[in-house]
């Protein structure tokens, strides 16, 4: 409740804060009569600081301040209002030397600019944290901390979008580059394969000639033998006379037709070797191209690891082709290898289990 003279004292600061808002320091500043020599200049400064100081009790409630705050408060004004009416009573003609009496005012207007400032120092304060509204800050945190989270939630869908994009453009640059290597590594067998077909054909007509060759000696030998029956055979200058010619006559034959033997043993081998290659390498390159097919063909990741074991197993393993000249037995499959591993490290962790529970 607000006493007697607390009343006194609001009413009394209630006037005065009407004289303050009605007072312009810039007139006193510029007030006719002055000269360079004598005028306020410094002292205007000090009574604007002091003016923005008070402004913010004009529209506190002063109330609950206690009569002594008050007093200070009342104080604080009174010195503000009684500067500024020195300066604006101030005349030049009045009484004996005008510019000692500036001077005066001046140095007073400096002293009480410390007094003045303490008497509001603590009513600013307290008053100001009266104006606080915690209910409206709260208010206002909360609408804050909504938006925050909000951001948060566009980021976060922002962010997923982001990560799906990123991962579409991977797997696509991925697919590009694996269609790329495919491609690029099934245009290396086919290289391959063109390769050993024309190998093959080389060696498949050396094959041939050597068989030719081997059938026109044989038969030119043959020829020797026989010729002409008109003429005995001890008249036939080709004919052994002796034992030892005919043993040299047999041998000479033998090493020819054992030579031209061995080159057609040769030349099928070769060309069986290269048909081989060359069929294995067409085999790869007909797997490297239909494996994008089946590969985007499914959807499960289980189904393409296998559809890659396979094109693997097929690009690299061996395979029988009908040209080998030992038939081999194809290579395991993958799948049967990453069974077996399973069941070895299935077997590993089990027997583990075990030795740990007994002991």
């Amino acid at each position: 409740m607000v006493g007697r003279v607390e009343k006194q004292l609001l009413e009394k600061i209630a006037s005065q804060i009407e004289q303050l808002r009605l007072l312009n320091p810039d007139d006193l500043s510029h007030r006719e009569g002055l000269t360079d020599e004598i005028n306020f200049d410094s002292a205007i400064p000090i009574i604007k600081e002091n003016l923005e100081q008070f402004q913010p009790l004009y529209n506190r409630d002063l109330s609950k301040l206690p009569s002594k705050e008050l007093d200070r408060i009342e104080e604080s004004f009174r010195l503000v209002i009684d500067s500024a009416d020195q300066i604006a009573n101030f005349r030049i003609g009045d009484g004996v030397n005008p510019k000692q009496r500036c001077n005066e005012i001046i140095v007073d207007i400096e002293k009480k600019r410390g007094q003045i400032l303490s008497g509001i120092l603590l009513p600013l304060a307290v008053t100001g944290i009266w104006e606080i509204d915690v209910d409206s800050i709260q208010k206002k945190t909360n609408k804050v901390i909504d938006q925050i989270e909000n951001k948060n939630q566009e980021l976060d869908s922002l962010l997923e979008v982001s990560q799906k994009e990123t991962s579409a453009a991977l797997n696509a640059i991925r697919e590009s580059s694996a269609y790329a290597g495919v491609t690029a590594n099934a245009e290396a067998f086919h290289k391959q394969s063109n390769k050993h077909f024309w190998s093959s054909f080389r060696w498949l007509i050396a094959t041939c000639l050597s068989v030719l060759l081997t059938a026109g000696v044989a038969i030119y030998f043959l020829n020797s033998i026989t010729g002409d029956t008109t003429i005995p055979a001890a008249q036939k200058t080709n004919m052994p006379q002796s034992i030892p010619e005919a043993i040299q006559y047999i041998f000479a034959k033998l090493v020819i037709f054992s030579t031209l033997t061995f080159t057609i043993v040769l030349c099928s081998k070769n060309y069986k070797s290269h048909k081989h290659n060359q069929t294995l390498y067409d085999h790869r390159a007909t797997t490297l191209d239909t494996f994008q097919a089946f590969y985007n063909g499914s959807n499960d990741e289980h189904v393409k690891d296998a559809i890659l074991l396979q094109a693997a197993y097929a690009a690299f393993g061996n395979r029988q082709t009908g040209f080998e000249s030992i038939q081999e037995k194809d290579s395991p499959p993958p799948m049967q290898i990453v069974d077996v591993l399973n069941k070895t490290v299935k077997t590993a962790e089990s027997v583990g289990k075990d030795i740990s529970h007994s002991s």
